[in-house]
C-alpha cells in the first residue's frame, strides 16, 4: 500500500511539473522529490513549495520567466486541491535572485528574493512587503548587469519591479505617449521627466528627477502602476523652466512635450513656421513667480483671452487649447501690471470694456484639501474660476476656524513646519500690503490668484485615510 502511495505521488509531481514547464522561457525544469517533496535546488537553480516551510509538492526552475499554470479543474492531485497553484515557500541558489509576483503573467504585489524564504506572507527583518504566495517568476544571476544603462542625459524603465522585465531608453526631449508600464526606472543626473499615468499625457501625473527608483510607487497606489499605456516626457533639468518673469507653453498637458521660453513683451504664436517645434497645439504652460501672460486667439469669430497670473504648471480648459496656432498671440508681463485688453494684432484698440467703474465685492472662497504622501497637509485654489474675468484682488481675511499660512512662492507642503515659508493668519486675521506683496508679488495682484496653504485644522480619520474640512477665506476684489 505504502509502494502504491509513493507512486501515486511521484505521478502527480510529475504532472505538476510538466504543466509547470509549459509557462518557462526556455528554463530546463529538473524534478527531485520524494514522499516528502524534498527539493534541493543547484546553485543555478530555484526551488518552489506549496507549502510554508519548504514543504508540500515542490518543482526546480532555472534561469528565465516562469507564469501562472492551471491545472484541470477535475483533477485533483495530492496536496493541491486548488485549480490555481501557488507557492507559499522559496529555496534560492547561491547564483540566482528571483521576482515572485502573487498573480499569473507578473501581475498583482511583486517582490525580490534572494535567499531562501520559509514563507512569503512573513518575510525576515527589514523587509517591507510581503505577498501571501506566488504564482509567477522570473529567475536571473544574482547582480547581473542590467541590459539597460542610462547615461547622464537619459532615462530607463522597466516593466517590473527591481529592474526586472523589458526596459526601455528615452533620450533627452524625447516624448511617448504610448510606453509600457513602470515598475522601477533610473532617471540621469542631467534630465527630468513628467510621467503619467494615462494616454497622451492626460490624467495624474508626476515630476521624477535624478535618481534611482527600485520599487516604483505613483501617486498612493500599491507600489507599481496598473497595465495600463502610459506616456512619459524628458527633458533636460534647465530646459523649459521659468525665470521669476517668463511664461513657457507646452504642446501637451501637465507640462509635457516639446516647449517654448517666453520672456516680457507680445509675441505672435504663428509669426515662423514651427516656432513650438512645429507641434500644432499647445494644452498646458508654467508662469514665473514675477510674470503674468495674456494668451489670445481667435475660435468661432470670437477673439478669446486667458489671463495667466499663476505660478504653478497651469492645464488649459479644452475650449482654451490652441490647435494651429489658431491666430494666437502671447502678451508676458510683470505680475500686477493691467492686462492688455482682448484685441487682434494690428487693432489700436480693443473692444469697449463694460466695467469703466468697477465695484469693490466681498466673496467668501474656499481652498480644497490636496492630496499629499510627504510633508503636512495643505489646501489649494485659484479665483476666479473663469479665468476670462480680469480684475484685481484688494484684500484676503481668514475665516477658518484655525490658522492658516498662505505659502510663499515657490515653496511646497513640505515647508509647513518653516514659519518663514508662509506668511500666518489667526483666525479672522487680515493680510497687510506688505503680506500680499510676500506672497503675490504685489499688494493687489491681477486676477486670478491661486492660493497654496497650510493650516492648524485637524483631519478626521476613515477608511480612505486622513480628510480635512476646506479652508475659507473673505475675498476683497474688483473686476474689469
Amino acid at each position: 500500500m505504502k509502494t502504491k502511495l509513493h507512486v501515486m505521488l511521484k505521478r502527480a509531481l510529475l504532472l505538476v511539473v510538466t504543466l509547470l514547464g509549459l509557462g518557462g522561457m526556455g528554463a530546463t525544469t529538473e524534478i527531485r522529490a520524494d514522499s516528502s517533496y524534498n527539493c534541493q535546488p543547484s546553485a543555478e537553480e530555484i526551488a518552489l513549495f506549496t507549502g510554508e516551510n519548504f514543504s508540500g509538492p515542490c518543482v526546480i526552475k532555472g534561469i528565465g520567466r516562469h507564469d501562472l499554470i492551471q491545472t484541470s479543474g477535475n483533477s485533483k492531485l495530492p496536496g493541491l486541491t486548488l485549480d490555481v497553484i501557488h507557492f507559499s515557500s522559496i529555496k534560492v541558489g547561491a547564483n540566482v535572485e528571483t521576482l515572485a509576483c502573487a498573480g499569473p503573467n507578473l501581475n498583482g504585489p511583486c517582490i525580490l528574493v534572494y535567499y531562501d524564504e520559509a514563507s512569503l506572507s512573513s518575510r525576515g527583518p527589514g523587509r517591507r512587503s510581503a505577498i501571501s504566495s506566488a504564482a509567477s517568476f522570473i529567475v536571473r544571476h544574482e547582480n547581473e548587469p542590467l541590459k539597460c544603462q542610462p547615461s547622464a542625459d537619459q532615462v530607463a524603465t522597466w516593466t517590473r519591479e527591481h529592474f526586472f522585465g523589458d526596459c526601455h531608453v528615452s533620450d533627452a526631449r524625447s516624448y511617448s505617449a504610448n510606453l509600457n508600464p513602470v515598475r522601477s526606472l533610473k532617471v540621469g543626473q542631467n534630465v527630468e521627466i513628467t510621467l503619467c499615468n494615462g494616454y497622451q499625457f492626460e490624467g495624474a501625473c508626476v515630476t521624477v528627477t535624478h535618481g534611482i527608483y527600485s520599487n516604483w510607487s505613483f501617486q498612493g497606489e500599491p507600489r507599481q502602476v496598473g497595465d495600463h499605456d502610459m506616456a512619459i516626457s524628458v527633458r533636460g533639468v534647465n530646459d523649459c523652466r521659468p525665470s521669476a518673469s517668463q511664461v513657457v507653453l507646452f504642446e501637451f498637458s501637465n507640462s509635457a512635450g516639446p516647449c517654448k521660453v517666453f520672456d516680457i513683451g507680445t509675441h505672435s504664436l504663428n509669426e515662423t513656421l514651427g516656432w513650438l517645434n512645429g507641434v500644432r497645439t499647445v494644452r498646458s504652460l508654467q508662469v514665473g513667480d514675477n510674470a503674468q501672460g495674456t494668451l489670445c486667439f481667435d475660435l468661432d469669430r470670437e477673439r478669446r483671452c486667458s489671463t495667466l497670473a499663476l505660478s504653478h504648471p497651469l492645464n488649459l480648459r479644452p475650449n482654451y487649447t490652441i490647435y494651429d496656432h489658431s491666430n494666437a498671440t502671447l502678451t508676458v508681463q510683470r505680475r500686477g501690471e493691467i492686462p492688455p485688453r482682448a484685441s487682434r494684432p494690428g487693432d489700436e484698440t480693443g473692444p469697449e470694456d463694460k466695467r469703466d467703474s468697477p465695484d469693490e465685492i466681498t466673496h467668501p472662497f474656499q481652498l480644497a484639501a490636496q492630496p499629499f504622501f510627504e510633508g503636512s497637509a495643505w489646501w489649494q485654489g485659484t479665483f476666479p474660476g473663469s479665468y476670462r474675468d480680469r480684475g484685481t484682488l484688494l484684500g484676503v481675511k481668514n475665516l477658518t476656524p484655525a490658522w492658516i499660512g498662505l505659502l510663499k512662492p515657490s515653496k511646497t507642503n513640505a515647508d509647513c513646519l518653516d514659519p518663514q515659508a508662509y506668511v500666518f493668519l489667526d483666525k479672522d486675521g487680515v493680510m497687510t500690503a506688505d503680506q500680499m506683496r510676500d506672497v503675490f508679488g504685489s499688494p493687489n495682484p491681477a486676477l486670478p490668484v491661486t492660493f497654496r496653504a497650510c493650516s492648524g485644522l485637524i483631519g478626521r480619520s476613515t477608511d480612505h485615510g486622513l480628510e480635512f474640512d476646506p479652508v475659507t477665506l473673505e475675498l476683497r476684489y474688483i473686476l474689469r
